[in-house]
């Protein structure tokens, strides 16, 4: 049996402007995403303060909301920048025994995304799914926050690319052993 879910409601929203990241900064970003413990700080952190954001519902295209710059290097003069999204949301334990399996349909355009403060993928392209799974990384009955970082500040193509999480995301429960 497989179910699917859709994890589009209710997400915090804040451009990176906004965001005291509070993460470690050195040079060669070597102590930013700490993959093996999952002490993200700032933003990918899972326990970092997101009330106050902005909710939003998914797919968003940030840009859209944004005013229009005169300075060159926008997208039809919208600007380019970084945004941060926040979610959390309910393992149940009967999941416990199955697999779990995290899909996002797009993000513009590089993006990482944390799971409970751990990096859990990163992507380069605004055109490719990103699916990871997730069985292991879950706290069953309990929350789980995923914390996802998308910048536009690297254009991909010439067209207008939008910038945030602009497509659906997935949450799959399947069986251990499946088709």
């Amino acid at each position: 049996m497989r179910t699917v879910l859709s994890l589009n409601p209710a997400w915090r929203f804040c451009r990176e402007e906004a965001v005291d990241s509070g993460a470690m900064q050195d040079m060669f970003h070597m102590f930013d995403d700490d993959t093996k413990t999952g002490a993200a700080a700032g933003a990918a952190s899972d326990g970092f303060y997101d009330g106050d954001w902005q909710l939003v519902d998914l797919p968003d295209d940030w840009c859209t909301r944004a005013e229009f710059v005169r300075e060159g290097g926008g997208q039809g003069s919208k600007p380019r920048s970084g945004a941060w999204y926040r979610r959390c949301f309910f393992a149940d334990p009967a999941w416990e025994g199955k697999r779990v399996f995290l899909r996002f349909d797009g993000v513009a355009i590089h993006s990482k995304i944390w799971l409970n403060g751990i990096l859990l993928a990163e992507s380069t392209s605004g055109y490719t799914p990103i699916s990871e799974e997730i069985t292991n990384l879950l706290r069953y009955g309990d929350g789980n926050v995923l914390s996802v970082h998308a910048s536009n500040k690297v254009q991909e193509g010439w067209w207008y690319e939008g910038g945030g999480i602009y497509r659906d995301v997935w949450l799959t429960v399947t069986e251990d052993t499946r088709l």
